[in-house]
């Protein structure tokens, strides 16, 4: 064989390996996002965080992972989370502890009270579905 066709030959079977990388990625993209979208900080490093706001009834407090890391969050993601819950039936002066743990007892999630991560992946998943079938059922 010429020299031409090794250099095709190799370049082909590179076009083929990282097509074949590119789709097993996409094809679990599921599996893989949630590990990537992780920002884990250990309590004591949250001790640390400037113009953070440390009061005993904050949801901040409360959401935990199963590693017992917090998850830190922004004022705004803090206040996203709220919207969701109360997407999902919170009262406004309900205590957000009782429903998370109303809503973990609800989708046979240990009901810790606590917002993990698991928790907050299936919050998430809910308010996508119930905003979807709002959206569908609106007259256009």
């Amino acid at each position: 064989m010429r020299k031409e066709y090794y250099i095709f030959l190799i370049l082909i079977v590179a076009a083929a390996v990282i097509a074949g990388s590119t789709i097993s990625l996409a094809g679990n993209i599921d599996i893989i996002s949630p590990n990537l979208n992780q920002s884990q900080v250990t309590s004591s490093a949250k001790e640390t965080l400037p113009n953070e706001k440390k009061t005993e009834e904050t949801l901040l407090s409360s959401i935990n992972t199963h590693n017992n890391e917090v998850i830190v969050i922004s004022a705004e993601e803090q206040n996203q989370i709220i919207e969701m819950l109360q997407a999902l039936g919170m009262v406004n002066k309900q205590d957000s502890n009782e429903f998370i743990k109303h809503f973990q007892t609800q989708n046979s999630l240990t009901p810790t009270g606590a917002l993990d991560s698991i928790t907050l992946d299936i919050i998430i998943e809910k308010v996508k579905l119930e905003k979807a079938n709002r959206s569908l059922q609106t007259p256009r």
